[in-house]
């Protein structure tokens, strides 16, 4: 992550829910790493995304905010 999109982010929605975030994020990145690949969710994601565009014709993919601090989330990646 850059200081160019975490420090919007952190002056929205506070340093503490910035820094679980990026913990999260480096959770995420250890599990690709580790993980074989018939466990691996980023692996087994990507697949599905290729799956879904490639053979059932669903070229779009949704972010749902679950929570009201996070209604500007999908605007953000968006842009």
């Amino acid at each position: 992550c850059s200081a160019v999109g975490v420090l919007p982010l952190s002056l929205q929605y506070g340093f503490p829910v910035i820094e679980k975030f990026l913990k999260g994020a480096r959770s995420i990145d250890e599990h690709f790493h580790s993980a074989p690949f018939e466990n691996n969710i980023p692996v087994l994601s990507g697949l599905l995304s290729i799956w879904n565009v490639s053979f059932l014709g669903y070229p779009a993919r949704a972010i749902l905010p679950y929570t009201q601090a996070l209604e500007k989330l999908a605007p953000h990646i968006q842009q």
